[in-house]
């Protein structure tokens, strides 16, 4: 009895959904991109989050709540040519108590991304809440 006990609350602290800390959000993310894992990778976002990238022209593409994100990551995720290789070791970031932003590099396709995520925090549980992309 006492080890069924033991494993529920193992299977119940493991199955967290959500991330207590910025730096979890970020690796969930890293780890969820590069396994191509749609469903694990839009758990990092929070519903109402935006993804914008850039135009060389002033001009900018947005994909505005998680469904249309999760749309254009599934491009990548769904395509067995597409690999990511996510650079955690050169990232930047910059905290305070209910905000974070992270620069994190992205190598796809002999091409770098770059990733700026901004992660906001709400009853104690960090998502990304704005993302921007810009090639290199």
């Amino acid at each position: 009895m006492v080890l069924f006990l033991s494993a529920l609350v193992f299977l119940s602290c493991a199955s967290v959904p959500y991330s207590l800390s910025p730096d979890d959000t970020v690796e969930r993310w890293a780890a969820s991109l590069e396994g191509k894992d749609i469903d694990t990778l839009m758990t990092t976002y929070w519903p109402d989050a935006a993804l914008v990238i850039p135009g060389d022209d002033g001009s900018e593409e947005s994909w505005n709540g998680s469904d249309e994100i999760r749309e254009l990551q599934n491009g990548s995720a769904g395509n067995p040519d597409v690999e990511m290789v996510v650079k955690l070791n050169s990232s930047q970031r910059k905290m305070n108590e209910n905000s974070a932003i992270y620069t994190i590099d992205v190598e796809s396709g002999g091409m770098v991304i770059v990733n700026t995520l901004e992660l906001e925090k709400r009853d104690n549980e960090w998502r990304i809440m704005y993302q921007t992309l810009t090639f290199q």
